[in-house]
């Protein structure tokens, strides 16, 4: 067994084969895609969260439109009695 592996300075000993380089690349573009996923992912919430508050905003803008003309017709009701 100690051919065909490495091996720990340890007691107990542990056997291990060490990674070739093409596993390590794999291992390391596996962790790029991984995390260009997660960035995209987070990118998508933020855009959600703009868009919210961009709603929220046209929203209370609509609402101050509509009670300033309400107030202005009321205005205009008392002025012709």
């Amino acid at each position: 067994m100690d051919e065909l592996f490495l091996k720990t300075k340890t007691k107990p000993v542990l056997y291990y084969l060490p990674l070739t380089d093409a596993q390590v690349q794999e291992k390391i573009e596996r962790k790029k895609a991984k995390e260009e996923a997660r960035n995209q992912e987070r990118e998508k919430e933020r855009e959600k969260e703009r868009d919210g508050e961009k709603d929220r905003d046209r929203e209370k803008d609509r609402d101050s439109e509509k009670k300033r003309q309400n107030e202005s017709d009321e205005g205009e009701i008392k002025d012709e009695k």
